[in-house]
């Protein structure tokens, strides 16, 4: 919990460089995402992992979140883990700090026993994810026209 300011932050920076929200959009995410990050971490279903240099600045952050996932023929498990909220400083960029958290995070999956991990990736981390194994999917979404705010 003591990282959750920071992890909060890297968030907010991750998705103003994504599509740049006003600043309402960002409070009232960024209140949300505290929120639920402090119960999935009490839940034992979130956990960050942040690079920093040797004196301690952090520049970059991952997380892996356990969503609840569906049994299916030959997984019995209801949790996988997803990753999310990727960031590195812009000065740090193409330095292995998105690699060394993607390592970290496939290796804690792995050793939680899980056999697949899963993400989103934005233009910018598409190379980095395929690079360390990723593969795309074929996931698909459709926008739906509706006037509450989720």
């Amino acid at each position: 919990m003591k990282d959750l300011e920071t992890l909060v932050l890297h968030r907010h920076m991750m998705f103003e460089e994504l599509w740049q929200p006003n600043k309402r959009q960002h409070s009232v995410g960024d209140r949300a995402y505290r929120k639920w990050v402090k119960s999935m971490m009490q839940a034992k279903r979130y956990v960050g992992f942040l690079a920093e240099t040797e004196d301690g600045y952090i520049v970059g952050s991952g997380c892996v979140w356990l969503r609840e996932v569906h049994p299916f023929p030959g997984s019995p498990t209801t949790h996988a883990p997803y990753v999310l909220s990727m960031f590195t400083e812009r000065n740090y960029r193409g330095k292995g700090v998105a690699t060394m958290i993607i390592t970290e995070a496939k290796k804690w999956s792995q050793k939680k026993g899980f056999k697949i991990i899963s993400l989103h990736a934005s233009q910018l981390g598409r190379s980095v994810y395929r690079k360390n194994g990723f593969e795309r999917t074929w996931e698909m979404r459709v926008r739906l026209a509706n006037k509450g705010s989720h």
